[in-house]
């Protein structure tokens, strides 16, 4: 018994002697109708001549009616022939899927896109950004806050110089109703409390009733202290971007400082949601979990972060401290080489 049979024939959008087309109940866009046989043919190979012809004969009769209603831009057409292949109700039916343009961050590959990472062979994604003056981050990232819904970026630290490379990003995709919301760490008093002075400005700014930011922006800190132990460090670095037609995420090393941008050494991994979407929902989740974690930024925590870290010696001349020649050399005169054995 087939699912298709129990249909009622005033949902039929089309029929012939042998064959009959529904709307899908399960549409992957405006539109996704089905042609189905009428008696239970396993699949395409398993179908006689006369069912074929039947079969392409209301294909063009719903294409036509498609293309008055809707107006479509392209069609997928097709079935899936096996388990192996998809196919999940034993019945020979033949999907027509209307397509629009926008449907989808870049459609080139079509029906190669049962298998995602080999759907287009044509689009030339450079997977790894490498930074410095021949590829820098921003480069990647700036044009995706003109197109995003929805933004979400998480750094170990964030510099004033960061916001200020980006301000102009974050105002516009603010200006057009995007959601944006950024985690920053404490680990190490490395995050200026300048550039958290200016998140929670843009933050009041937006959502306001006069609408001239109708997005809305959140900033969340995660403090290291709180956290479990025995984690005592926050190095996580990514950035999303993502709306109904594209979702692309970056991991790496670029935190949000003007250098991670633009002339520093920074890798960033590019995931594209349509080619792997379940490295893309990890992210996702992994950033919506450190979310919740993480608390809500305000002007008291500020002033307390920023006397702490006054009070705090610079990590980065930690960093660059190095033993001196003397200390070296008398360190030398203790240690005896030994011959190894070969």
């Amino acid at each position: 018994m087939s699912v298709f049979l129990d249909i009622p024939q005033t949902s039929w959008i089309a029929s012939n002697e042998l064959a009959f087309a529904i709307y899908d109940r399960f549409p992957v866009s405006p539109g996704h109708a089905l042609v189905i046989t009428r008696c239970v043919v396993k699949d395409w190979f398993s179908a006689t001549s006369a069912e074929k012809l039947a079969i392409l004969e209301l294909i063009d009769r719903v294409k036509s009616r498609l293309d008055a209603e809707l107006h479509p831009h392209g069609f997928n057409v097709g079935f899936n022939a096996g388990e192996a292949a998809g196919q999940t109700v034993p019945h020979l039916h033949v999907h027509i899927i209307p397509r629009f343009r926008g449907d989808m961050d870049d459609p080139r590959g079509g029906v190669r896109h049962v298998i995602p990472s080999q759907g287009n062979y044509l689009r030339k994604i450079q997977p790894l950004s490498t930074g410095g003056e021949a590829d820098p981050f921003a480069r990647h990232v700036l044009p995706l806050f003109e197109e995003a819904d929805e933004i979400a970026i998480v750094a170990a630290f964030i510099q004033e110089s960061g916001l200020e490379r980006i301000q102009s990003a974050i105002l516009d995709a603010l200006h057009r109703g995007s959601r944006i919301r950024i985690i920053a760490g404490d680990y190490l008093d490395i995050t200026q409390a300048s550039a958290l002075e200016m998140l929670l400005d843009w933050e009041q700014a937006s959502g306001t009733e006069d609408e001239a930011f109708p997005g809305y922006l959140e900033t969340r800190v995660v403090e290291v202290e709180r956290l479990p132990w025995p984690v005592r460090s926050f190095h996580p670095k990514a950035w999303r971007f993502e709306s109904e037609s594209f979702g692309i995420a970056f991991v790496g090393s670029s935190n949000l400082s003007r250098s991670a941008l633009d002339t520093g050494i920074e890798w960033n991994l590019r995931v594209d949601r349509d080619r792997d979407s379940i490295a893309y929902r990890r992210i996702r989740e992994a950033f919506e979990s450190l979310w919740a974690s993480a608390r809500r930024l305000d002007a008291k925590w500020i002033a307390d972060y920023a006397r702490r870290a006054r009070r705090s010696p610079s990590p980065r001349l930690k960093e660059r401290s190095r033993p001196s020649r003397s200390f070296c050399l008398r360190h030398l005169t203790k240690f005896r080489w030994k011959r190894l054995p070969v």
